[in-house]
């Protein structure tokens, strides 16, 4: 029986190195099958260059003037763009499968025989009855991106989704069949030697100050408001708490004085990526009252580190979340009340927070891992093939 190891051409638009794009997954998505699937062909990245130039200025127009959207990142003379450059790459390395992260537009006009699949945490059905932006777009933009994700599907052997729900979306709007479904979790977006050992993560920690951490690049989306409210309540409440804002700079009307606001993190530098791991090691809570969310990797990374969520049952979270195990889900209506009773309810009985603590670093070791993810895809990627 032969040995030999398959050859992965990676396509996606912004290639494998930067550790900051899409919150890093290709980056390490590419790390995974590397590690166990196959020898990986990273593509060089590619820019939108003049059709997404076009596209952009015609958004600008549209919305000033009319209030609709263009979606500039799914057209089709974007992805004749995007069909051009990788039909070149792949002529001058040629692999065994192309395995596409989120790339429906890189991926739809692409000719080639060469064995395509690929992997997301949505569909373009899901985004475009859920996202706010994909409802305020134009009608015509509308039909385009859903047939741009149509005509990718039809053409993988494979997909690898991070939820149940996008599978469902595969399944029920574009008719994909179920043997070519697979659900797989996505992991931490840290590197092994970010995240400490279970020893290390589980230590205790005082009690003196409840410290709750947010990280999130839209304020809005997030569900920030939400977050100063738990804020507010718990101190309302006697217990002492702290709110750190990672990623984005809070509006002036929602700044507390036990709030602290750190605007930017880079995971392509090391000593920022330190702070954020210290961060996940110092806080008692991961609060993330999320209005839209496909899956949420910096969940995992919560988990990770031993660091219990509180979020929102919203998109995908509560396939991310498993309430009880790695932090607790709270309907979408609910308001910073809420979140400061859950929240203090465990926060005062030390020992049920030490097993949330325990059992989140579990659901990390188990399931929100690249490792998993990796060994997962290889199980079933031969047989595909």
């Amino acid at each position: 029986m032969s040995t030999k190891r398959l050859r992965i051409g990676f396509i996606n638009s912004l290639g494998t190195k930067n550790r900051y794009a899409w919150s890093g997954t290709p980056y390490n998505m590419a790390r995974a099958l590397q590690r166990h699937c196959g020898d990986v062909v990273s593509y060089t990245p590619v820019r939108g260059g003049l059709p997404m130039f076009i596209s952009r200025a015609a958004n600008k127009i549209t919305s000033k003037i009319i209030g609709k959207q263009i979606n500039h990142l799914h057209t089709f003379s974007l992805a004749n763009r995007y069909a051009r450059h990788f039909a070149s790459e792949i002529k001058a390395n040629r692999p065994d499968v192309l395995f596409g992260c989120a790339a429906a537009t890189e991926l739809c006009m692409l000719e080639t025989d060469i064995p395509i699949v690929g992997s997301s945490d949505s569909t373009a059905a899901l985004n475009l009855d859920y996202n706010a932006f994909f409802s305020q777009m134009l009608d015509f933009s509308y039909r385009v991106t859903d047939e741009i994700e149509q005509i990718y599907l039809n053409k993988a052997k494979a997909l690898y989704y991070s939820t149940e729900r996008a599978a469902n979306s595969a399944a029920q709007h574009y008719n994909v069949a179920s043997d070519r479904l697979f659900v797989v979790p996505y992991g931490a977006n840290l590197d092994d030697e970010i995240i400490p050992d279970r020893a290390t993560v589980l230590q205790d920690k005082p009690h003196d100050v409840c410290r709750l951490l947010f990280i999130g690049v839209n304020w809005h989306y997030k569900g920030g408001s939400i977050a100063v409210e738990t804020l507010k309540a718990l101190l309302d409440l006697g217990i002492p708490a702290e709110l750190t804002v990672c990623g984005c700079v809070p509006p002036e009307q929602y700044r507390h004085p036990n709030m602290h606001v750190i605007p930017f993190l880079d995971k392509n530098l090391p000593h920022d990526t330190k702070i954020l791991a210290q961060l996940l090691l110092n806080s008692h809570f991961f609060l993330l009252p999320t209005r839209n969310e496909a899956f949420g990797i910096v969940f995992c990374e919560a988990s990770a580190f031993g660091l219990p969520s509180i979020s929102t049952d919203t998109g995908g979270v509560k396939e991310v979340v498993v309430s009880g195990r790695n932090g607790y889900i709270l309907p979408y209506e609910a308001q910073g009340a809420e979140y400061a009773n859950i929240i203090a309810s465990i926060f005062t009985d030390c020992s049920g927070y030490n097993r949330l603590r325990s059992s989140s670093r579990d659901e990390y070791e188990m399931r929100l891992n690249w490792n998993t993810w990796g060994k997962a895809v290889a199980s079933t990627l031969s047989n595909i093939l």
